[in-house]
């Protein structure tokens, strides 16, 4: 009597680990993100309470709402690109570095003695433009909020 046992059956509790951390990564990285998009949010609210003067200025000289709108959004919109710049660059070289030289995974319990680290490009792009589409809409209450400034309440 032969019995046949595919692999993915025979470590099926590896996999629905990884499922599960699947999962819960998810949405640690979705309150990372709500994290940073308030971050953004008071961040452009502090620099429009400093740049009321300012824009107050911009605005007597000719500035109309949406010009003051569009600049608060691409300044906020630049910020965020440089944020995730940065945190896709450290993740993906902290992939690399560990695929390199792995995440040891004790023999005893499983059967595979390292666990593989994929970057797959298309999960790191959607969690990317998400990124972004938070951070676009995170921006737009701070620039909302200095394109309504009147020059007369920025002067005094």
């Amino acid at each position: 009597e032969y019995r046949v046992e595919d692999w993915k059956i025979r470590n099926r509790s590896l996999f629905s680990s990884l499922k599960l951390e699947k999962i819960v990564m998810f949405l640690g990285l979705g309150l990372i993100i709500l994290v940073a998009a308030s971050s953004v949010i008071s961040n452009g609210l502090m620099l429009v309470t400093e740049k009321t003067p300012e824009i107050a200025i911009l605005k007597s000289m000719g500035a109309t709402h949406g010009e003051v709108l569009q600049m608060f959004t691409w300044l906020g919109l630049a910020v965020g690109i440089l944020g995730i710049a940065l945190g896709v660059s450290a993740g993906i070289v902290t992939c690399k570095l560990l695929s390199i030289y792995g995440l040891p995974i004790s023999d005893d319990i499983y059967y595979v003695t390292q666990m593989p680290i994929p970057v797959r490009i298309k999960e790191v792009s959607v969690i990317c433009g998400a990124c972004l589409f938070v951070i676009w809409l995170a921006t737009i209450y701070p620039a909302w909020s200095a394109a309504k400034l009147k020059p007369v309440d920025g002067l005094r």
